[in-house]
């Protein structure tokens, strides 16, 4: 085995058994969780069983404080046009709400959440 000064193994086959170890408390997997959401939570549930475990017991801490919703903004009507429209779904209700529509049709945009605001950005509003 490579060992480094701490007598650690610094073989790459190693590193997932040492991040099982590490990500096994229920404190870093519910900081990771509420930090990244929980797509990440399930992806760092899936890294070994027991991990998978603690991920299970913290999953409804985090679906406590995430927002339950996604946006859908802009996007290609079935003729190509591009759209302005904003529509919100409910995961706890599984109901779509209309939002108010962007100023202006944007197909392809990325978008992101900060401080409770949406920002759509880049994509292309047509030719």
């Amino acid at each position: 085995a490579v060992e480094n000064s701490q007598g650690h193994d610094m073989r790459p086959s190693t590193w997932g058994l040492a991040c099982a170890k590490v990500l096994c408390t229920r404190d870093v997997v519910l900081s990771v969780a509420l930090s990244a959401g929980p797509c990440a939570l399930r992806a760092v549930g899936a890294a070994s069983r027991s991990v998978g475990e603690v991920a299970a017991s913290v999953w409804p801490s985090v679906v406590a404080a995430s927002p339950g919703h996604v946006l859908v903004c802009g996007g290609y009507a079935s003729d190509d046009a591009r759209l302005k429209t904003a529509e919100r779904l409910s995961l706890g209700a599984g109901a779509w709400e209309a939002l108010p529509p962007m100023e202006h049709c944007r197909g392809g945009a990325a978008a992101a959440s900060l401080a409770g605001k949406v920002y759509v950005c880049g994509g292309c509003s047509g030719w």
